[in-house]
């Protein structure tokens, strides 16, 4: 009974694999000159680093981690301050890791995509579905009883907000408002101009 939705899940890691390559064209690799030289571990973590300023916006996903953790913090609370913690840092990981990719992933499509209404759509519509199968594939392999009814919903309140943060990027608007451009832009970011 489960062959099916292993087919689903197939298909979407192969169809999410390929939008990564779709749009995953190279950033220059952001290294600070004093530590370019280091090899050995400090120059792999120095690699780590620039890897990370390159495909992640760390501020997006610290704000979406801390505000979908302390939700789930709230709702598990009542069964122990100790699993609402773990609850906690759970959720916080998951949504550091898939916002500040998703954000990021928006930035790089927008400035790949010459036309802005493509862009926007493109930019609201693939994090959506990148976010929304995996939120389906963590609930599909933690035996949720209906991972679909605990997923859609997320799918359709992530992509208003997808689609707003491709606005923003694509319109210039998050280069001229100052708190915009403190979440929004990163050391790699490319300017819209």
């Amino acid at each position: 009974m489960r062959f099916p939705n292993l087919a689903i899940v197939d298909l979407i890691f192969l169809v999410t694999c390929r939008i990564f390559c779709l749009f995953d064209y190279k950033y220059e690799v952001f290294v600070s000159s004093n530590t370019s030289n280091n090899t050995g571990l400090l120059g792999f973590f120095d690699y780590l680093k620039s890897l990370a300023h390159q495909r992640l916006n760390m501020k997006m996903g610290a704000i979406a981690g801390a505000i979908t953790g302390a939700i789930v913090f709230y709702i598990n609370y009542e069964f122990g301050l100790l699993l609402a913690g773990f609850a906690f840092v759970k959720q916080f990981l998951f949504n550091f890791f898939m916002a500040s990719y998703n954000t990021k992933l928006i930035e790089r499509m927008v400035h790949s995509i010459n036309k802005r209404w493509v862009a926007v759509l493109v930019g609201g519509f693939v994090p959506t579905f990148i976010a929304t199968s995996m939120v389906y594939l963590l609930h599909w392999a933690g035996q949720t009883p209906e991972p679909w009814h605990s997923t859609y919903w997320q799918g359709l309140f992530n992509l208003p907000i997808f689609t707003m943060t491709a606005w923003l990027y694509c319109s210039g608007v998050a280069e001229k408002h100052p708190l915009l451009k403190c979440l929004f832009l990163t050391k790699t970011s490319k300017s819209c101009q």
